[in-house]
């Protein structure tokens, strides 16, 4: 006579459940190692600067404001600033810099508004602001010069770039 086992010792506890323990338990294992490594192997990303695409559309720009106004005697360097900062956005802050042979003109928009900035000074061939507690630096080369300086904030974060 064979002796018949029940459903319920087939399907939970066999005889011989060692093997099981021990391939249960190398599941949990394998799991808890897998996730600790996908935690540590974790990479956060920080959004790019965009500044450094900023500066060398800037320069290409401002090289052809300046053109227009040696040929054609219309100044649109206040309108061309006031629309390249708004292009920027707010989170980018563009001061410009304008110097010819009649002086200096230096000013930033915020918010679309005009300001003035007025602790230029020009020694010679070197003008010289200060900006956010850091001094900046820039040589006059010719009858009519354009400088920036373009400071982004990313994160409490400032990146900067200057002509």
């Amino acid at each position: 006579m064979k002796k018949e086992r029940g459903i319920r010792s087939i399907i939970f506890l066999p005889k011989n459940s060692r093997g099981q323990f021990y391939l249960i338990t190398s599941m949990i294992l394998a799991t808890l190692i897998i996730g600790i490594v996908a935690v540590a192997n974790y990479a956060s990303t920080k959004p790019a600067p965009k500044i450094y695409n900023l500066k060398t559309e800037l320069s290409i720009e401002l090289e052809k404001v300046l053109e227009y106004k040696v040929y054609s005697g219309d100044d649109k360097r206040a309108e061309f600033a006031g629309n390249f900062s708004e292009y920027a956005g707010s989170t980018v802050k563009v001061y410009f810099i304008f110097s010819n042979t009649n002086g200096i003109e230096a000013y930033y928009f915020d918010g679309g508004v005009k300001k003035d900035i007025t602790n230029v000074v020009k020694n010679g061939n070197q003008i010289s602001l200060t900006v956010d507690n850091l001094e900046y630096n820039f040589q006059d080369t010719a009858k009519e010069n354009a400088h920036f300086i373009i400071v982004e904030n990313i994160n409490n974060e400032n990146y900067v770039a200057t002509s």
